[in-house]
Order: C-alpha cells, then structure tokens, then sequence
C-alpha cells in the first residue's frame, strides 16, 4: 500500500521576510522609487513556492503593540533594536522618504497578497511568534508537514518531527536532529538553555556573562534529552555537583542567578504563547474560516501600475490556481 503523501503548510514571520528584502533586495520601480521590500517578498515567496511546495501559506504579522505582555516583563525587551538598515551605499531617497517608502511597501504587499489564496494572520498586542508556535501545533495540521520560515533563532526550539525551521540567510533547513547536532540541546529544551546566554541581546534579553550553549550543553547533557526539563532540573542538578564540591564555574553561575533564567526564559518559551482567549478565536478563524481566493486580475494590474510587472510570475500563479482548485474540489468531495 503506497502511503499518502502529507500535506504541506508554510508558515512565514512576515516582518522577517520584509525587512530582509528591504534592507537587502536594490530593486528600482519604473517611476524611479525603491521597491525591493515589495517586489522582492513576492520574488522570495515564489522561490519558495518552488522549492517548498506548500498546500497551504499562512503569513503571519506582528499584531500592533505585539511586544506589550513581554515589555510589561521587562521594560528593556527589544529596546534596544536599531532600524533596519540598507545593505547598500546607492541613496536616493531622503530618511523621511525612505521612511515614507517603507510604509507604502508594506502596505501595497499586504494589500498585494490578499489577492492571493494565501492566509494573512494578525491578532493585536501579539508577536508574530507566538501566533506561528501556535499554528504550528494547532490540531488542524497535526498530520501535516510544517516548514516555519524565519531567521528568528527563536523559532528552533518548536523543532519536531513534523516541523522544520528554514533561515533563509543560511540557506539551511534545520530539524530536531540539526539542532541536536548543533547546538548539544533538544529543541524542547532549547529556550530553557538560551534563556541562560547572552546571545539574544538585539531583543535586550540578557543572560549570564560567561554562559554560553556550549557551556549549557556539555556542563548539563540531560538538556539532549527528548524530555522537557525545567528550571528547577537545572538548579538541582547544579546543586548536587556544588555539594559534590565542583569547582566548575558554570554551575556556581547558574545557581546564583536562577532569576536571570526565571526571567528570560518567561520572554524567550514559545511553548505556552502569550495569546488571550480572543486572540485564539482570533486564529482559530483564520485557520478554519478563510477561503483561498485568487484575484489574478487586479494583482497583474496592481504590479504594473506601480512598475513591477516586468517580472516572469509563473510558478505563483500556478501555485495560487491550484490551491483554488484544490479547495473547490473538496468542498465539492465533502457535499
């Protein structure tokens, strides 16, 4: 008996991929404007169509004010993140009109991709990441194959046999079996072991000075294990190799600064999301209620009105006439 073959879904941090082409893609409209953020999302996300092969594209947004429940933990979170800034020395356009040009970018790919069979979800004063670690263990997909798109570091430790992480930066897919090898951590315990760094400070999430993955891997092997530790398991058995008269400086660290890894690790865990019950009915309709839909049409005009038409857009096309199909066939199946 052949076995069926599993459903794909790709999940993408919007933000993430947006600012990765604005910064990086130089792309020039016709009228002479930027337009790399725009235009080059739209070439990434057919690239990936390619090579991926989803059934289905769930984009997710940070909600606005999406840092508040974590900022309302410690004040300092993502302070400290600097603009992004453009991989290129051609200025064209002043800070304000770049600013200015920034919005209209996003705003036209959001607008953009509604037009396509694909899932845009926000849900207010939430991080794109808890909504993606949520979609990603919804019941919904739990036979399906997860592919999460984002180079968040962060997004390692929801790594299971069904979920993979692509960092597009790396041009490298990572697994529960990548980041074991990696890292000498389990990605269930992979936030547990990261809250104890000081790797994350773009976040202004900082550890322990002298504590790195390295450190938390050799000094505490059972994080390898496939068993969710806590930061009681971790204490404790500090405590034991302190009592056992250690001299190893790592475990005196750690068991002095239970507070630092208490904190941080409350910020960094995607197991448990921040998320309000309305924030989940929020996603529950996105994932059960949206009807993928493909506007050809407008979107054709839409891109030669702003002067980005001059592009071969075949794969997505296809992609977005099949998930159309695919859909209508099985409300057809299920009548």
């Amino acid at each position: 008996m052949v076995e069926k073959k599993k459903k794909r879904l790709l999940l993408i941090d919007g933000l993430n991929l947006f600012f990765r082409n604005f910064t990086a893609n130089p792309a020039i409209a016709t009228n002479g404007n930027p337009c790399g953020g725009y235009f080059g999302t739209f070439k990434s996300l057919q690239k990936y169509m390619r090579e991926i092969n989803p059934d289905r594209i769930i984009i997710v947004w940070d909600g606005e004010g999406g840092s508040r429940r974590r900022k309302a933990m410690q004040s300092n979170y993502k302070a400290f993140r600097t603009p992004p800034r453009l991989n290129r020395n051609v200025k064209i356009l002043t800070d304000e009109e770049n600013k200015e040009n920034k919005f209209w970018q996003m705003g036209r790919l959001i607008e953009q991709l509604n037009k396509l069979p694909v899932t845009q979800v926000t849900v207010s004063n939430v991080e794109a990441d808890d909504v993606i670690a949520i979609i990603s263990r919804h019941q919904e997909y739990a036979d399906w194959q997860k592919v999460i798109l984002s180079s968040d570091k962060d997004f390692l430790q929801l790594c299971d046999s069904s979920t993979v992480v692509f960092r597009a930066q790396q041009d490298k897919y990572w697994s529960y079996k990548t980041v074991l090898e990696e890292y000498g951590v389990h990605p269930i315990n992979f936030a547990l072991a990261r809250a104890a760094t000081s790797d994350d400070k773009s976040d202004g999430i900082i550890g322990i000075k002298g504590i790195g993955m390295k450190t938390m891997a050799s000094r505490l092997p059972f994080l390898a294990e496939d068993t969710e530790k806590s930061i009681d398991d971790v204490i404790d058995y500090c405590k034991e190799q302190i009592d056992g008269g250690s001299k190893v400086k790592a475990y005196h660290l750690l068991f002095d600064n239970r507070f630092i890894v208490e904190d941080n690790y409350r910020l960094m865990q995607l197991y448990l999301p921040h998320i309000s019950p309305h924030g989940m009915q929020v996603v529950e309709a996105s994932i059960y209620e949206a009807e993928p839909t493909f506007n050809e049409t407008s979107f054709q005009q839409t891109l030669m009105q702003d002067g980005i038409a001059a592009y071969h857009w075949d794969v997505l096309t296809r992609w977005c006439n099949r998930i159309v199909f695919d859909f209508k066939q099985a409300q057809k199946d299920k009548k």
